[in-house]
């Protein structure tokens, strides 16, 4: 109890000085992005969203003077306000663009465009204030997929035009010059491609292979894609599996999400993509990862959709163990028609989410932001010195607590006022002020504010 009250002594003076930083976590309401009578588009596979401090990054397909062509539009705030889209390059195929931002703070736009077979690629090194002119990066393509890494590499990953190799292209200062192909692995029939980078300095890619049905094929790559591993095969079903996406956190977790006619969605590696486990089904029929992204405690952030409609939100803890609740981030208004969500994380923990919606009668970019929501996702097990989750915080009447044990929460007097259980808990009884929470496995106190 005396240690309570020294942390909830030493809270309060941080608090009264202004020196205690609690960050708001919850979702603010939905901002339709596009508008017109034309359609905008994302891509069908991997992202055209990126974060670099303040700024929020967007690409999209649309039309300017009644011709098509790609968007590009940006928050300097955080998502509070976005600016007007300016052009960014010629008509796409297929939808297949993308965004991507390194850790050198570049960003890297990608496009295979109509009418050529070649991928153009074009540049930012200001957060997207002006681009540098557009360049034939290889050709010809087939269906590319994009990556970047948290220092100075971006990757393109496709097979080549007779379908009978899949090959790497690399840049290792963020976009001045690119190398390959670099042969990822050949000999067979190869489509469905997708390729990440994580923390560690590896590249992870994945791709659809098999003589009578397709399989998910993997290989990775402990040199930044110089070299690659023999390939693995990670699903065996009888009617086959393709590929989704390929995620990292910032450890050692990789995960691979695919589609087949069973209820399995995606496997997981916990060592870096050295061994595989078995693949697994999300808890909620119908719902898929359509995109990931993996915060600071190595938690996982998905977006999928349900019934073609309705985009969810939901997190999982460390290597996709387990999995939290679900949020909706959308309405279920009548012959909604929602697509290609994507997600991305900026360095204060907001999540900042994108899809496409037919509300408007054409199909429009819609987005919505987590303010302080990517910091959530923690593993779920008590972390010995790190104090319970409180979900959001500062709270008014009610806070989520993650995983699967209750805590205790104290007043400014160390006196046990409530016991917090998984789930959703109602605190509007309690009055306006600090509390503090603690848990039997990790030993640390969360301070939490009551607003």
């Amino acid at each position: 109890m005396e240690k309570l009250r020294t942390y909830t002594f030493v809270c309060l003076v941080l608090f009264a000085l202004g020196l205690l930083r609690v960050a708001t976590a919850g979702w603010d309401p939905i901002q339709q992005l596009t508008s017109g009578p034309d359609n905008a588009s994302l891509p069908t596979k991997g992202r055209s969203c990126a974060t670099q401090g303040n700024y929020v990054h967007l690409a999209y397909a649309g039309k300017l003077s009644a011709t098509d062509v790609v968007l590009y539009m940006r928050s300097t705030d955080q998502g509070s306000t976005w600016q007007a889209p300016v052009f960014l390059d010629s008509a796409t195929f297929g939808n297949r663009f993308g965004l991507y931002a390194d850790g050198a703070g570049v960003l890297h736009f990608f496009n295979c465009r109509k009418y050529t077979t070649n991928i153009y690629y074009r540049r930012s090194t200001n957060n997207g204030e002006t681009w540098e002119p557009a360049v034939v990066l290889t050709s010809p393509y087939q269906e590319p997929a994009y990556a970047a890494d948290d220092e100075a590499r971006a990757y393109v990953l496709d097979v080549n035009s007779s379908g009978d190799r899949v090959q790497l292209w690399r840049t290792t200062n963020s976009g001045q010059n690119w190398e390959g192909p670099i042969v990822v692995c050949q000999g067979a029939k190869y489509d469905a491609v997708r390729v990440t980078a994580d923390h560690q300095g590896r590249v992870h890619a994945i791709w659809r292979c098999g003589t009578t049905v397709g399989q998910v094929w993997y290989a990775r790559s402990t040199d930044n894609g110089l070299s690659w591993s023999t390939p693995y095969q990670t699903t065996s079903y009888d009617s086959g599996a393709t590929t989704k996406g390929v995620y990292s956190d910032r450890s050692q977790a990789i995960v691979i999400t695919f589609s087949c006619n069973r209820e399995d969605d995606y496997v997981v590696s916990s060592n870096g993509g050295l061994s595989w486990g078995t693949p697994r089904a999300l808890p909620w029929p119908g719902l898929g990862i359509e995109d990931c992204w993996a915060d600071e405690y190595n938690g996982l952030h998905a977006l999928g959709l349900m019934s073609s409609s309705r985009v969810m939100y939901f997190r999982g803890n460390e290597a996709a163990s387990g999995w939290g609740d679900t949020v909706e981030l959308t309405g279920f208004p009548s012959g909604a028609v929602r697509q290609n969500p994507m997600v991305v994380i900026d360095d204060d923990h907001n999540v900042h989410a994108f899809w496409i919606g037919r509300e408007s009668g054409t199909k429009q970019v819609y987005y919505r932001r987590g303010l302080g929501v990517g910091g959530a996702a923690e593993p779920i097990s008590p972390q010995p010195g790190r104090g319970p989750r409180l979900l959001p915080n500062p709270a008014r009447t009610v806070v989520f607590l993650p995983g699967h044990d209750p805590v205790q929460l104290f007043n400014h007097l160390g006196q046990k006022v409530a016991e917090l259980h998984p789930g959703t808990n109602n605190i509007s009884s309690l009055p306006n002020g600090l509390f503090f929470a603690t848990s039997a496995g990790s030993g640390a106190a969360t301070c939490l504010v009551k607003r």
